[in-house]
């Protein structure tokens, strides 16, 4: 692991707009390796026993690993709460830019508790964080809140259904990337927060830079030379992949009694391309 990984915690509380900042331990990074093993493992030491999610004691950590921001597809952050849905410890994985831009701001983990008084975004620019009022933007959706903030850096917010903390709403960033499934976004709007936004312009810092170097060429020509995702995430998206599970048996259907769609070739990514005229949104680093 480089040794350059420091990985910088911003522990932010929305009830008192504090910030405190550490970094983590070396032993804890090499044990729980990534935005979502050191997520999982933060919240995991961190959440207090039979908290409502809802509650302001619940906590929302978005974290990155060591290659975000670096490695080709590397564009990825992870979201880690306990979900309203399901009352576990959740996470959810997002794509998109905000993940890369967290990490050129020196910030690996932003540890997010408490509940503001008022509506609320946090603004992170290199190591500064600010509050702001929120109010003017609470009621409009995540397109219409991107669109006014997206000056001020990578974007990642929730719409009317975070708001009125509906049990699967998402956190979406750049517009088109979401944070889905398990109520991230409901957790995110129990907290008054409305947005979160990111700016930075620190380089990684890589301890052998022609190892690196020769790792990610490896990496790319292995990806060219993959027709799958070469070719059919590139033209179709992850939509490409459905033709190929269901023929493999492993898409899980009916909530997991079968692992075969009889109509997947309906759904396909070849399919939907057909019928509709897309526009190519690639995130961090992808091709």
């Amino acid at each position: 692991m480089s040794q350059i990984w420091k990985s910088k915690i911003a522990y932010i509380d929305l009830t008192e707009k504090e910030v405190i900042t550490e970094y983590i331990d070396r032993q804890t990074l090499k044990e729980y390796l990534g935005g979502r093993g050191i997520g999982v493992k933060l919240l995991f030491d961190s959440l207090p026993k039979k908290i409502d999610p809802l509650s302001p004691d619940n906590i929302l950590i978005v974290s990155v690993g060591p290659l975000t921001g670096i490695a080709p597809l590397s564009g990825r952050h992870a979201i880690v709460t306990k979900s309203p849905l399901t009352n576990t410890i959740f996470d959810s994985s997002a794509g998109g830019f905000f993940g890369a831009e967290l990490k050129r701001t020196g910030y690996d983990v932003l540890f997010i508790s408490g509940k503001s008084e008022e509506p609320c975004n946090i603004f992170i620019e290199n190591e500064n964080i600010e509050f702001k009022s929120s109010k003017d933007l609470w009621g409009l959706n995540t397109k219409e809140t991107t669109s006014k903030l997206k000056k001020n850096g990578r974007v990642m917010c929730i719409g009317r259904a975070g708001e009125r903390l509906i049990k699967y709403a998402n956190i979406m960033n750049d517009y088109y990337h979401s944070a889905g499934r398990g109520g991230v976004g409901a957790v995110m709007g129990s907290k008054n927060l409305k947005a979160v936004v990111v700016k930075g312009n620190k380089k990684a810092e890589i301890v052998d830079y022609s190892a690196y170097l020769k790792a990610e060429s490896e990496m790319i020509r292995l990806l060219k030379a993959s027709p799958v995702l070469s070719k059919g995430l590139s033209n179709y998206g992850t939509a490409s992949l459905v033709a190929l599970i269901s023929y493999m048996n492993i898409m899980p259907t009916k909530n997991f009694q079968y692992s075969y769609f009889e109509s997947a070739e309906n759904i396909s990514g070849e399919a939907i391309k057909d019928k509709y005229t897309i526009t190519k949104k690639p995130c961090y680093k992808c091709f």
